[in-house]
């Protein structure tokens, strides 16, 4: 995943870096998860 980073501004990898945590979580918990984003 970290050839993700190159797609993106700097400032932006906070946010790259705890959608990525939630996409984790949701592949291994099979949980779902309501973001503000969506």
């Amino acid at each position: 995943m970290d050839g993700i980073y190159q797609h993106f501004r700097a400032e932006e990898y906070a946010f790259i870096d705890k959608i990525l945590g939630i996409t984790m979580q949701v592949e291994n918990e099979y949980t779902p998860q309501l973001t503000d984003f969506l």
